[in-house]
């Protein structure tokens, strides 16, 4: 076959029987000159697949692998087995298999390859062709097992991989479908959007406890007008609905601590999942057997934007916008095309499993089913696409009398309200609290609202009653009323649309506080370089806080911040190695309360590059639910510590931080936060050309780690240099071995060992890198417990 392949302990290539030979245990990259295939665990028979499902792009990576083996085989018959040229080992440069499988075909790289190899293809072989030997090799694939040995085994790939059973085309062999809800057809035969999602145009087969038993479920968008229907057709964008979703308000992926507000919407999650993992699903409609999606492209843009937020997206068994978080993990996202791909006038043909075709064209194909006999179905639409829709039919694919057959249609144009939010709901009885000579209004937001006007009598009439007009917030302090007088508060709701009207009054009687505050407990402070985190109980009365800051024990001559509404504050720009002292107090419209006594602080300089401090909690340390102890630098509000990836699989406690089940975190990884204010990491990628951290590694360092236990099994740990990924080539530093420090199988820790890493030779680091700790899945719930992290200068060697 003549493909490269190498392990920790082994370099080669693949003999004509695809054969190569590997340890147990050891991570084995295949690569055909320049070009690395995703590394994947070492075994008996690798595939196509394993590697697209370890590179976390599956379809892309899996189609565009399966093109170009079988084109560069040098007599073009797959069947007889793929021998690649020495040619195009010599010709073969880096490529991003991730990309979508036509711009990947384009490639000029892809071109050269092809040409230089010698064999008889000087184009990529079409997609259809690719899939068909795919599905013809599948016995092959599932016959060439062998076993392997305690030392070096000998082992093949292949072409084209297997899936699973349910993705066959027959259905002989399966029971009949649960029940007669496919086919369907929808035509859209509504007024609004509002008609289309409500449960008297079209309810659930089974509805049961359900408030709200409509069939099409909106998940996001439809109040902010991004869901538009009438006259026969749907424009959808920036949005997301479900079709056949039932209510479920019990099971093990629900947190009893914290209810959902809306049990169909964000409350799906991965089965491997530490807390709450998904062990059923909850859909009316039968997709074990193969089926079919197909709608009519009346019209369909990819705005401004990536273009992962430009794709048409179907979901199995989902109801959030992360596909891992569902009961078949991240291969809940059983498709996603960009929109680019859509034409008007032309119809989208999704076979599950089976070919994408659009116009009666092959562009693209599904390789597996995960539908169960209870699965509901999710359309998701970023930010940067819209596509407007009609003759949505979905149904069996053994089904050829319903479906709609033509392969075009008549284009038409976006529904012209949408991205414009209907009239609001009307506001509930708003909540009311009084203090003196005052009330504080808060009500639930309204559907669609965009601004509200609040109204107060002294009658329960809105005749004569002073109005409030254009409040944005949801709460608002109505001030100068008389105590021990009767108010009533009413709320109406308004956006670009119209007016709700008011709803219900609610009735209050102002009275004055009875006192103010008692003094604050709980004040502990924790010094870092340069500054400190000041931390206190919350104090029952308190509506803000004061904190007073002195070089001496006098609160007389102290600076002083007032307004402080959190139970935290950061002091910034202290002198190191000088005694600082802090006080805080309670105020609340009554008063407020003495100063607390003086905690010291003494800010201090590290002794090294880095050093942890895991005497904190998990929100202290990475800064969850307010500021961190240790920030990205003396002025900075940015944690110096990033959950990358399995928070769930990390805690903090006496002893060190544990990591457990995939959890893995950065250390001086400068991250942003998105527009909900989520502090959120870019990937990092072998194309990255400057490193977004802050430690200094440019010179030489070693990186010190203390382990306190580690469990008996074969999972990894493993520290990364300026990576934020699982995969070890996604780093400035391009390859694994250059990215991945450390990697070892937590059995072979002992407790109490130092596990040292010395960059003194093929030195790599930046003056603005950062490193990442991570225990894999495989260390397994008990996880590696760490007493100590810091990383060391070293003298040039």
């Amino acid at each position: 076959m003549n493909i490269g392949y190498r392990t920790q302990t082994t370099v080669g290539f693949t003999n004509e029987n695809g054969e190569f030979s590997y340890r147990e245990g050891e991570l084995i990259t295949f690569f055909i000159g320049a070009l690395d295939l995703p590394s994947v665990i070492a075994k008996d028979i690798i595939t196509p697949l394993d590697m697209a499902e370890a590179s976390g792009s599956k379809t892309n990576v899996l189609m565009n692998i399966l093109r170009l083996l079988q084109s560069l085989d040098v007599d073009g018959d797959a069947t007889n087995g793929i021998q690649i040229t020495d040619e195009a080992l010599g010709a073969a440069e880096w490529m991003d298999l991730t990309l979508p499988i036509q711009t990947f075909a384009q490639l000029q790289d892809v071109e050269n390859l092809l040409w230089a190899s010698g064999g008889v293809n000087s184009q990529f072989i079409p997609v259809k062709q690719a899939y068909d030997h795919f599905q013809k090799t599948l016995a092959f694939i599932n016959g060439t097992a062998s076993s392997s040995s305690s030392e070096t085994s000998t082992s093949s790939t292949a072409s084209s991989t297997s899936v699973s059973e349910s993705s066959s085309s027959s259905t002989s062999s399966q029971a009949l479908p649960a029940n007669n809800i496919l086919p369907f057809i929808e035509n859209f035969n509504v007024v609004s959007a509002i008609q289309l999602f409500a449960p008297a145009y079209k309810s659930l087969l089974e509805p049961g406890d359900d408030p709200n038993p409509s069939f099409y479920y909106s998940t996001a968008g439809l109040d902010a007008g991004r869901i538009v229907a009438s006259n026969g057709q749907m424009t959808i964008g920036n949005a997301r609905m479900t079709l056949g979703q039932r209510l479920q308000t019990t099971g093990t992926h629900i947190n009893p601590e914290a209810l959902p507000v809306d049990y169909k919407v964000n409350t799906t999650t991965d089965a491997l999942a530490v807390s709450f993992p998904a062990t059923t699903t909850w859909g009316e409609l039968d997709l074990s057997h193969p089926w079919k999606m197909s709608f009519c492209v009346k019209e369909a843009e990819a705005l401004n934007g990536s273009a992962s937020n430009q794709q048409f997206m179907v979901y199995i068994d989902n109801n959030q916008s992360v596909s891992s978080f569902s009961i078949h993990g991240i291969k809940s996202l059983a498709k996603q095309l960009n929109v680019t791909n859509f034409a008007a006038g032309k119809r989208v043909e999704i076979n599950f499993p089976g070919e994408v075709l659009i116009g009666g064209q092959a562009i693209d194909a599904v390789l597996q089913n995960l539908g169960t006999t209870t699965s509901f179905i999710q359309l998701r639409l970023p930010s940067a696409a819209v596509v407007t829709m009609s003759e949505l039919w979905v149904g069996y694919q053994s089904d050829t009398t319903t479906e709609p057959t033509a392969t075009s249609c008549t284009a038409g144009t976006r529904e012209p309200n949408w991205n414009i939010a209907p009239a609001p709901s009307v506001p509930t009885v708003p909540s009311v609290e009084s203090s003196s000579n005052q009330i504080n209004v808060s009500w639930e937001a309204a559907a669609r609202a965009t601004s509200y006007t609040l109204a107060y009598n002294t009658v329960d009439s809105l005749e004569g009653a002073t109005l409030v007009e254009n409040l944005t917030d949801t709460s608002f302090t109505i001030t100068g009323l008389a105590n021990g007088t009767t108010y009533y508060v009413f709320v109406s709701a308004h956006n670009v649309s119209g007016e709700s009207g008011f709803g219900p009054s609610a009735v209050v009687v102002p009275e004055a506080p009875v006192v103010a505050p008692g003094v604050p407990t709980g004040l502990k402070i924790y010094g870092d370089n340069q500054s400190a985190l000041v931390t206190w109980a919350a104090t029952d009365g308190a509506q803000n806080y004061s904190l007073a800051l002195n070089t001496v024990n006098d609160t007389a001559t102290a600076t002083v911040v007032t307004g402080i509404t959190d139970t935290f504050n950061r002091l910034t720009y202290l002198v190191n190695n000088t005694p600082y002292y802090v006080f805080v107090k309670a105020v609340n419209s009554a008063g407020e309360s003495e100063y607390t006594a003086a905690q010291v602080v003494i800010a201090t300089a590290p002794a090294y590059i880095y050093q942890a401090n895991l005497n904190l909690t998990k929100d202290l340390f990475f800064g969850s639910n307010g500021s961190a102890v240790q920030t990205l630098g003396a002025a900075s509000e940015i944690p110096m510590h990033f959950i990358a990836g399995g928070g769930s699989g990390i805690t903090l406690e006496e002893g060190g931080i544990r990591l457990a089940s995939g959890g893995r975190f950065t250390i001086g990884q400068v991250v942003a936060p998105n527009i909900d204010g989520v502090l959120t990491q870019t990937n990092t990628a072998p194309t990255d050309m400057s490193v977004n951290g802050v430690l200094d590694l440019s010179g030489y360092y070693k990186i010190i780690i203390n382990v306190a236990s580690a469990p008996d099994n074969m999972g990894l740990f493993q520290v990364f240099l300026d990576n934020n990924t699982t995969a070890g080539a996604n780093s400035i530093h391009q390859t694994t071995a250059n990215s991945r420090l450390i990697n070892r199988t937590v059995s072979t820790i002992t407790d109490g060992e130092e596990i040292v890493y010395e960059m003194n030779t093929n030195h790599r680091g930046t003056a603005t890198s950062f490193i990442q700790l991570r225990a894999d899945s495989a260390v397994g719930a008990e996880g590696i417990l760490i007493s100590g992290i810091r990383i060391e200068a070293m003298d040039p060697p």
